[in-house]
């Protein structure tokens, strides 16, 4: 009887934990997968640059990024959002077109990875991994080219609204 009811307390245990970590960690709120659209602007000297981002801001989306899909406008992005600075690394896992990474410090531009390709056919354990040069709390990806195109530079200002 004494281990029915430890067996149960531990599967009751295990279940708690469970739904505390599906709705407090991958769905904030209990609301999505977290990615929803934002504006982000980016002011270059005395040339502003909009694009409409969609915001990756849990495991599960961060995870997913833009993988398999097959592209994008020159306005349109992905924002990483992160809880705090840190030296993130990004992979071209199961991506279908090259991209500009351009890592972000509150809102100063920190760094950038132009024209990042996939790498088709390799395994996770050997896929490159692209860092910020310093840390960094939010990456922005946007088509490649971009970058050299719209002469952006570290100390860029960038707003999200």
């Amino acid at each position: 009887m004494k281990k029915r009811m430890i067996l149960i307390f531990t599967l009751a245990l295990a279940g708690i934990f469970g739904s505390i970590l599906l709705f407090g960690i991958i769905l904030p709120g209990g609301a999505s997968d977290g990615n929803y659209s934002k504006k982000l602007i980016i002011e270059s000297g005395t040339e502003r640059h909009e694009f409409m981002v969609e915001v990756a801001d849990t495991i599960v989306s961060r995870t997913r990024g833009l993988s398999g899909r097959a592209g994008l406008k020159e306005n349109e992005g992905m924002l990483f959002v992160f809880g705090s600075p840190d030296m993130h690394g990004f992979w071209m896992k199961d991506m279908k077109f090259p991209i500009d990474i351009v890592w972000i410090r509150g809102e100063k531009i920190v760094g950038f990875a132009e024209n990042t390709m996939p790498e088709p056919g390799k395994s996770l354990l050997n896929l490159r991994v692209y860092y910020s040069p310093e840390p960094a709390d939010r990456v922005l990806e946007i088509k490649a080219g971009l970058v050299e195109k719209f002469g952006l530079k570290i100390g860029d200002t960038v707003r999200v609204i």
